[in-house]
């Protein structure tokens, strides 16, 4: 997870050749592919999805996935690909108690794009 979230590819190819856990969660809900989709690490996440990541994993506090983690953060490019790869962009996150999907959260943050 601190690779994907730092951005260090060669380390991320290396777990994953090594049969790193790619769906393993934190205590928190946090995958890596939900860090690398915060910090905007394109590469990392096709690396991710080709290894079998789930999109779909949501945060135990929240209840949010990727996709609304990425789109949170104004990541275009990782919502693009995230929805091209099939994960509902109209899931709404009920943990969280507010029902919010990811436009919502865009539009909260002022991402148009």
């Amino acid at each position: 997870m601190l690779a994907c979230e730092r951005g260090h590819e060669d380390i991320v190819h290396s777990l994953l050749s090594a049969g790193a856990n790619v769906n393993i969660q934190d205590n928190k809900g946090w995958t890596a592919l939900m860090r690398a989709s915060k910090y905007n690490h394109i590469s990392i996440i096709h690396m991710l999805l080709q290894a079998n990541a789930n999109p779909h994993l949501k945060k135990t506090l929240g209840g949010s996935n990727a996709l609304m983690i990425a789109t949170y953060f104004g990541n275009y490019e990782v919502v693009e690909l995230l929805i091209s790869k099939g994960i509902d962009y109209k899931y709404l996150r009920k943990d969280h108690g507010d029902g919010w999907n990811a436009l919502m959260l865009a539009c909260e943050n002022g991402h148009t794009q």
